[in-house]
């Protein structure tokens, strides 16, 4: 999992309940959730789920792309000019041969069909 970003932050929202108390508070405090209540409490057994995290703005999209798929562009679209989608389309076409974590960010960037 890429650190940072919306991703990050519902990977975490979703192990909620495996985190310390001062990462739920944390957790909570960032999703504008207050503080987090402890998973044994009668409180946080009827407590609405964590809010979804905000959507990403398009910058961090693609400094998130460029972290998690810039050497599986390197090593499968070396000379692919940017711009116009062609790098996207060259990391399609080479789906099967990605990374994890560019599969991962180019399947919720829409990008892996």
């Amino acid at each position: 999992m890429p650190t940072g970003g919306s991703a990050s932050l519902q990977c975490l929202q979703s192990h909620l309940s495996q985190l310390s108390s001062s990462c739920q508070t944390a957790v909570s405090n960032a999703t504008g959730g207050g503080g987090a209540a402890s998973s044994s409490s009668p409180a946080a057994q009827s407590a609405p789920p964590p809010q979804a995290a905000p959507a990403m703005a398009p910058r961090e999209k693609l400094a998130m792309m460029r972290r998690s798929c810039g050497p599986d562009f390197r090593a499968f679209c070396r000379g692919v000019p940017f711009g116009g989608g062609d790098a996207v389309r060259c990391l399609e076409a080479n789906q099967a041969r990605l990374s994890p974590s560019c599969r991962a960010v180019m399947a919720q960037a829409g990008g892996a069909r």
